[in-house]
């Protein structure tokens, strides 16, 4: 068992404040536990050898929310140490790190299959407006790459995003004239413009 945190508790009523007590979270390989220690923190040398009476579970629910069944399960990463993998709780996220932008690309003048690379986003577009979601910020920057030899291009910068319907969010992208809720047509928009910025035709 080892000490996972811990922090201290004061009153600041009046006057001078009152140390009241320390909380210590506990790990012992997947179950935690805490307790109130009436020390300081910085006193508390050996905080393992307290009577484990005195510790109250922490159920797991108040730490990991639970999985649940309309959550999209990705393809395992390459590595398979990199993330943990239980469907009973949510007990880490693992995040790929990309490389450049799209914008990077146009700009450093680098190779880009640009049918291809609209063709995949739209994919990706489609994909949110299945489960009511839209983007509201579809730009170069806002699509990236896994590496500089990396044709796979990936919509990033999510928090623009919103349900179908809902009022905008402050933060977002150009808009239509007029908009003022999320609606699929705003991604429409932020994808013309990104075929704009591809040289690429409207379509018909």
């Amino acid at each position: 068992m080892k000490v996972y945190d811990k922090a201290e508790t004061w009153e600041f009523g009046g006057g001078n404040p009152e140390f009241l007590h320390t909380n210590v979270i506990f790990q012992d390989s997947d179950n935690y536990f805490w307790t109130q220690l009436p020390k300081r923190g910085y006193l508390l040398k050996d905080p393992t050898s307290i009577d484990r009476s005195l510790l109250q579970g922490i159920p797991p629910e108040h730490i990991w929310p639970l999985f649940e069944d309309k959550f999209t399960i990705c393809q395992n990463p390459n590595s398979p140490d990199v993330y943990i993998n239980r469907l009973d709780w949510i007990t880490g996220l693992c995040f790929q790190k990309y490389e450049e932008t799209l914008a990077d690309r146009l700009e450093d003048g680098h190779s880009v299959d640009n049918e291809s690379c609209l063709q995949q986003v739209k994919t990706g577009i489609n994909h949110l407006h299945k489960v009511d979601l839209v983007h509201n910020d579809i730009l170069p920057e806002n699509v990236m790459f896994a590496g500089r030899h990396s044709n796979t291009p990936l919509i990033i910068d999510f928090d623009s995003c919103a349900f179908k319907g809902d009022p905008l969010p402050d933060k977002r992208g150009k808009m239509p004239e007029g908009a003022r809720t999320a609606e699929f047509e705003n991604d429409s928009f932020g994808l013309d413009m990104l075929r704009k910025e591809l040289n690429l035709p409207k379509e018909a």
